[in-house]
Protein backbone atom coordinates (compact mmCIF):
# COMPACT_ATOMS: atom_id res chain seq x y z
CA UNK A 1 0.00 0.00 0.00
CA UNK A 2 2.59 2.33 1.07
CA UNK A 3 4.65 1.67 -2.45
CA UNK A 4 1.58 2.36 -4.26
CA UNK A 5 1.55 5.44 -2.64
CA UNK A 6 4.47 6.36 -3.08
CA UNK A 7 4.65 5.50 -7.14
CA UNK A 8 1.31 7.64 -7.45
CA UNK A 9 3.08 10.74 -6.20
CA UNK A 10 6.20 10.28 -8.08
CA UNK A 11 4.14 9.64 -11.11
CA UNK A 12 2.08 12.84 -10.43
CA UNK A 13 5.62 14.56 -9.26
CA UNK A 14 6.94 13.88 -12.78
CA UNK A 15 4.15 14.94 -15.01
CA UNK A 16 3.81 17.98 -13.14
CA UNK A 17 7.98 18.87 -13.64
CA UNK A 18 7.63 17.43 -17.48
CA UNK A 19 4.60 19.82 -18.15
CA UNK A 20 6.44 22.71 -16.57
CA UNK A 21 9.48 22.00 -18.49
CA UNK A 22 8.27 23.15 -22.06
CA UNK A 23 9.90 25.90 -24.05
CA UNK A 24 8.77 29.48 -22.60
CA UNK A 25 8.08 31.67 -25.37
CA UNK A 26 9.03 35.56 -24.70
CA UNK A 27 6.64 37.84 -26.71
CA UNK A 28 8.80 40.14 -29.28
CA UNK A 29 6.85 43.58 -29.37
CA UNK A 30 6.41 44.28 -33.10
CA UNK A 31 8.29 47.22 -35.00
CA UNK A 32 7.34 51.08 -35.03
CA UNK A 33 5.91 51.50 -38.59
CA UNK A 34 3.43 54.16 -39.30
CA UNK A 35 0.98 53.79 -42.31
CA UNK A 36 2.23 54.76 -45.79
CA UNK A 37 0.36 57.79 -46.73
CA UNK A 38 -0.13 58.21 -50.35
CA UNK A 39 -1.37 61.60 -51.05
CA UNK A 40 -2.44 62.61 -54.98
CA UNK A 41 -0.64 65.28 -56.98
CA UNK A 42 -0.94 68.66 -55.35
CA UNK A 43 -3.18 70.54 -57.27
CA UNK A 44 -5.36 73.29 -55.77
CA UNK A 45 -8.77 74.52 -56.90
CA UNK A 46 -10.76 77.86 -55.18
CA UNK A 47 -13.79 77.56 -52.71
CA UNK A 48 -15.87 81.02 -53.35
CA UNK A 49 -19.48 80.68 -52.03
CA UNK A 50 -21.54 84.78 -52.68
CA UNK A 51 -23.04 83.26 -48.98
CA UNK A 52 -19.92 82.93 -47.56
CA UNK A 53 -17.89 86.14 -46.10
CA UNK A 54 -14.52 83.77 -46.96
CA UNK A 55 -13.09 82.42 -49.85
CA UNK A 56 -10.12 79.20 -49.52
CA UNK A 57 -8.16 77.23 -52.04
CA UNK A 58 -8.53 73.02 -51.10
CA UNK A 59 -7.01 70.08 -52.85
CA UNK A 60 -8.80 68.64 -56.03
CA UNK A 61 -9.43 65.34 -54.64
CA UNK A 62 -11.61 66.63 -51.84
CA UNK A 63 -15.18 67.24 -52.12
CA UNK A 64 -17.56 70.02 -50.34
CA UNK A 65 -20.40 68.53 -49.11
CA UNK A 66 -23.10 70.68 -47.97
CA UNK A 67 -24.08 70.07 -44.54
CA UNK A 68 -28.18 69.82 -44.36
CA UNK A 69 -28.78 69.64 -40.40
CA UNK A 70 -26.95 71.47 -37.96
CA UNK A 71 -26.66 69.18 -34.71
CA UNK A 72 -29.81 67.61 -35.70
CA UNK A 73 -31.52 70.47 -36.78
CA UNK A 74 -32.41 72.04 -40.55
CA UNK A 75 -29.01 73.93 -41.60
CA UNK A 76 -29.92 77.84 -42.11
CA UNK A 77 -26.12 78.70 -42.63
CA UNK A 78 -24.95 78.18 -46.33
CA UNK A 79 -21.30 78.37 -44.84
CA UNK A 80 -21.86 74.90 -42.76
CA UNK A 81 -20.42 72.35 -45.19
CA UNK A 82 -17.77 69.44 -45.33
CA UNK A 83 -14.31 69.07 -47.12
CA UNK A 84 -14.55 65.19 -47.44
CA UNK A 85 -11.42 63.08 -48.36
CA UNK A 86 -12.87 60.00 -49.47
CA UNK A 87 -9.34 58.40 -50.38
CA UNK A 88 -7.74 59.27 -46.86
CA UNK A 89 -11.52 58.56 -44.73
CA UNK A 90 -11.08 62.08 -43.53
CA UNK A 91 -13.53 64.98 -43.38
CA UNK A 92 -13.21 68.41 -42.04
CA UNK A 93 -16.21 70.00 -40.76
CA UNK A 94 -16.14 73.74 -41.92
CA UNK A 95 -18.50 76.47 -40.59
CA UNK A 96 -18.56 80.57 -40.65
CA UNK A 97 -20.66 82.67 -37.62
CA UNK A 98 -20.84 86.42 -37.19
CA UNK A 99 -20.14 87.13 -34.29
CA UNK A 100 -19.75 90.13 -31.60
CA UNK A 101 -17.45 90.51 -28.37
CA UNK A 102 -19.62 88.64 -26.20
CA UNK A 103 -20.19 85.93 -28.47
CA UNK A 104 -16.83 85.39 -29.46
CA UNK A 105 -16.29 85.02 -25.08
CA UNK A 106 -19.02 82.17 -25.32
CA UNK A 107 -17.82 80.11 -28.72
CA UNK A 108 -13.93 80.57 -27.07
CA UNK A 109 -15.39 78.63 -24.00
CA UNK A 110 -16.43 76.08 -26.52
CA UNK A 111 -13.55 75.25 -28.06
CA UNK A 112 -11.67 74.68 -24.98
CA UNK A 113 -14.60 72.46 -23.57
CA UNK A 114 -14.38 70.77 -26.68
CA UNK A 115 -10.42 69.97 -26.54
CA UNK A 116 -10.81 69.23 -23.17
CA UNK A 117 -13.16 65.96 -23.04
CA UNK A 118 -10.53 64.66 -24.65
CA UNK A 119 -8.62 64.76 -21.94
CA UNK A 120 -10.01 61.52 -20.36
CA UNK A 121 -8.34 59.23 -23.05
CA UNK A 122 -5.32 61.74 -23.98
CA UNK A 123 -1.90 61.29 -23.05
CA UNK A 124 -0.32 64.89 -23.76
CA UNK A 125 -1.76 68.11 -24.94
CA UNK A 126 0.31 71.07 -26.73
CA UNK A 127 -1.16 74.19 -27.88
CA UNK A 128 0.35 76.29 -30.79
CA UNK A 129 -0.73 79.68 -31.28
CA UNK A 130 -1.60 80.98 -34.74
CA UNK A 131 -0.78 84.10 -36.30
CA UNK A 132 -0.38 85.55 -39.93
CA UNK A 133 0.02 89.00 -41.23
CA UNK A 134 -3.66 89.27 -41.96
CA UNK A 135 -4.76 89.69 -38.52
CA UNK A 136 -6.10 85.91 -38.45
CA UNK A 137 -5.08 84.01 -35.66
CA UNK A 138 -6.34 81.03 -33.26
CA UNK A 139 -5.13 77.69 -31.36
CA UNK A 140 -4.01 74.57 -32.83
CA UNK A 141 -4.05 72.02 -30.33
CA UNK A 142 -2.78 68.46 -30.91
CA UNK A 143 -4.05 65.82 -28.99
CA UNK A 144 -1.55 62.79 -28.10
CA UNK A 145 -2.92 58.98 -27.42
CA UNK A 146 -6.14 56.85 -28.41
CA UNK A 147 -8.66 60.13 -28.85
CA UNK A 148 -11.41 60.50 -31.82
CA UNK A 149 -9.20 63.27 -33.49
CA UNK A 150 -5.92 64.63 -32.89
CA UNK A 151 -5.97 67.90 -33.97
CA UNK A 152 -8.44 70.63 -32.85
CA UNK A 153 -7.96 74.15 -33.70
CA UNK A 154 -10.02 77.66 -34.27
CA UNK A 155 -9.22 80.51 -35.86
CA UNK A 156 -10.90 84.41 -35.76
CA UNK A 157 -10.01 87.51 -38.05
CA UNK A 158 -8.68 89.52 -34.98
CA UNK A 159 -9.48 93.01 -36.94
CA UNK A 160 -12.24 93.98 -34.53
Amino acid sequence: MQISKYIISIIVLSILIISCSGEVTVPVPKPRMYPRVDFPNREYQAYNSPDCNYSFEYPKYANVIQDKYQFGDQSVNECWFNLEFSNLNASLHCDYTSIDKEKFGSLLQDAFKIVSKHNIKANFREESIIQNEQNVGGLLFSIKGPVATPYQFYLSDTTE
